[in-house]
């Protein structure tokens, strides 16, 4: 289990981050990963009814009520947290149906206020949770034609939750914003010898450069893309192929073969490591 431990606004939290991986269906999942939040939050001297947020991420859409079922359970005796839902399609382990991100008061047996504001009408989600003098609120989903538009719209949405609950911008400690990143490479094809290859075409602006200056810059990339399609397909790339729209001084598109492989999926997989932060 990730574990952090953090202060918000003066006061003692724990971020933890777990899934349901061992458990059997999407009920059986959110119920275990929920289970284990409580049980290494009571070796902290708390329990579950300290969580005041979480981010669920799920492989997708239909397991989203099962999780709502239990959370409503979990918190069946107090306010339930402020939560976001997240659809991921690729988990590790590969069977993995659930993952939470809770966020938690360290109340070691310390009395405070903590109450759940609803929608009107009520949702299986609760528009904001109030710990003492500090607002979690739940995530905003935006509509629009661009991310510039659904930006605003969040925003807006949040706004409104502020104002009504007393609060505003000026008020703000922490903000997480969740965008999808659409990525795709162009070409997936079957070798000889039953292994897969890859292929990415880029148009950059060559500038006199060489064929292996310009694809250095693209390796790692290749490498996200070589462990996706692994993990994807349980079978092995052998070969992944950067290939030049533009010319070259010679005037011929360029092909670049990345030979080793192992070594970008390394340094993809450090970078992503290096994103997330020292883990615990």
């Amino acid at each position: 289990m990730q574990k952090r431990f953090f202060y918000l606004n003066g006061h003692p939290y724990v971020f933890l981050s777990t899934t349901g991986h061992g458990a059997k269906g999407a009920t059986e999942e959110a119920a275990l990963a929920f289970d284990r939040l409580n049980q290494e939050l009571r070796k902290l001297g708390g329990s579950i009814e300290d969580v005041v947020r979480t981010t669920v991420f799920t492989r997708n859409q239909e397991c989203r009520p099962a999780i709502s079922e239990v959370r409503r359970k979990t918190f069946a005796q107090t306010a339930r947290p402020a939560s976001s839902s997240i659809i991921v399609h690729d988990f590790s382990p590969g069977d993995t149906l659930i993952e939470i991100d809770a966020t938690a008061f360290l109340s070691q047996g310390e009395k405070y206020r903590k109450k759940g504001h609803e929608f009107d009408p009520p949702r299986t989600y609760i528009k904001a949770v109030e710990l003492d003098d500090v607002l979690f609120v739940s995530g905003q989903t935006g509509r629009g034609e661009d991310i510039e538009a659904q930006t605003t719209d969040c925003c807006n949405h949040i706004s409104e939750t502020l104002a009504e609950l007393g609060f505003s911008w000026g008020n703000l400690l922490l903000l997480s914003c969740y965008v999808r990143k659409v990525e795709w490479f162009d070409l997936v094809y079957q070798t000889t010898d039953g292994s897969l290859g890859i292929v990415d075409y880029k148009t950059d602006e060559m500038f006199g450069r060489s064929l292996a200056d310009a694809a250095a810059p693209h390796v790692d990339q290749i490498g996200a893309y070589v462990l996706a399609v692994e993990r994807t397909t349980g079978r092995e790339v052998t070969q992944a192929w950067l290939v030049f729209a533009r010319p070259l001084a010679a005037g011929a598109a360029g092909e670049f073969r990345v030979e080793d492989l192992e070594q970008a999926k390394k340094r993809a997989e450090d970078t992503a490591l290096a994103l997330l932060g020292p883990q615990t």
